[in-house]
């Protein structure tokens, strides 16, 4: 318990400052902070319309987005205009795997180091923000979209901002529930926008790496996986490999996302390694215990799944824990 006799008189404020302190950095002070992102889908066309803004001279509009895992077959749209013709600002990331923009500055701050706009866009699925300066009068009217709703964005963006000097004329923070189709907009004009082909809301709970998203294997994910083969059997809420020397696979997820962190343990092994993704990442059980990886989806379309490494491999796994992990770059 806190002695909060300590804190009283002036001589002792400084050293009750520093203990208040240390209570926070111990985290006895301290909540972590929870939010969600909304997920956009290219495949279902989901994106974002906003009412249409006028972009003027040194607007800046700016942004945290997710990164593809591989470079992309095709463009997506990081945000585009309202209308057709000249005057529509957009930013995209293009299947050459570059950026390019129209109605924007050469240079743009890319996780706050100055680049140019037309160069080689992140592939290593992590957030990272996108600060970008208009210099001609444009409009802005989609996130995550071409102004027609073509080329969708396959990911997360957050924290879409317009400033115009010290004023924030629009703030989608874009961390709705999405009850509703109404995306709020928290700059001076009070513009909300609308989510499009409802997209999905998820709850993340903020870690030091970043975002960790919650659990994807449910009990009922659990005991009803996506794939078990021959090999694999549920007994006792555990799943059981008997290796007969072929590759059966168990997989829960399989929509998986571009970063994950998966924790579990294993009760028995024996035969060999079990190996936790589709390709060998070094990400394989070599004993029992505990076991805990970060699985990127590049650079090689890898999934999470369970299988042997090699030989005939007998294991026992308890129900582990899979969350989508949103990085910081």
């Amino acid at each position: 318990m806190i002695d909060y006799n300590r804190f009283y008189g002036v001589a002792n404020f400084r050293k009750s400052l520093n203990l208040i302190n240390s209570f926070w950095h111990r985290g006895i002070f301290h909540e972590r902070a929870i939010r969600r992102f909304i997920q956009l889908t290219s495949a279902a066309s989901q994106y974002i319309t906003i009412p249409e803004f006028t972009m003027q001279v040194d607007d800046i509009v700016s942004f945290t987005y997710q990164a593809p895992s591989a470079t992309l077959l095709s463009g997506d749209y990081l945000f585009g205009g309202d209308v057709a013709g000249a005057q529509r600002a957009l930013f995209t990331m293009q299947g050459t795997g570059l950026f390019s923009e129209s109605g924007f500055n050469d240079t743009m701050l890319l996780d706050g180091v100055s680049v140019a706009t037309d160069s080689a866009y992140p592939t290593d699925g992590k957030l990272h923000t996108v600060e970008l300066t208009s210099t001609s009068i444009n409009i802005i009217g989609t996130i995550g979209a071409r102004y027609n709703g073509a080329s969708t964005f396959d990911g997360i963006i957050s924290d879409f901002k317009i400033t115009r000097g010290s004023d924030v004329k629009r703030h989608y923070n874009l961390n709705e529930t999405l009850a509703t189709s109404v995306i709020i907009d928290y700059g001076s004009d009070g513009e909300n926008g609308t989510a499009i082909n409802s997209p999905t809301s998820k709850k993340f709970t903020k870690i030091p790496e970043g975002w960790e998203g919650e659990n994807l294997i449910t009990q009922y994910v659990w005991e009803n996986p996506h794939t078990a083969q021959g090999e694999w059997a549920f007994i006792s809420n555990q799943w059981v490999l008997t290796g007969t020397g072929s590759s059966s696979i168990l997989r829960f997820i399989l929509d998986q996302p571009e970063v994950m962190r998966l924790r579990g343990n294993c009760a028995a092994l024996s035969g060999g390694d079990l190996r936790t993704t589709s390709g060998n990442i070094g990400a394989d059980i070599d004993s029992t215990g505990n076991y805990s990886y970060i699985i990127p989806k590049s650079p090689t379309a890898l999934e999470q799944i369970y299988k042997r490494a090699s030989g005939s491999v007998n294991a026992t796994i308890d129900k582990p824990i899979l969350k989508q992990l949103l990085e910081y770059a």
